[in-house]
């Protein structure tokens, strides 16, 4: 498993839209186009995890 702790924000920005909307196409798929796309920026204090 695998926990990610830190502050999340939800935006709108279309810079920021972008760049998250390529990063998800590299690993997932091209989503379809949304005039209210927002992304989830989570900055990162801690990982906890255990294999």
């Amino acid at each position: 498993w695998l926990s990610l702790e830190g502050t999340a924000v939800v935006t709108d920005d279309p810079e920021r839209c972008r760049e998250g909307t390529e990063r998800y196409a590299q690993r997932y798929r091209v989503p379809k186009e949304r005039s209210d796309r927002t992304v989830i920026e989570i900055k990162v204090d801690q990982i906890l995890g255990y294999a």
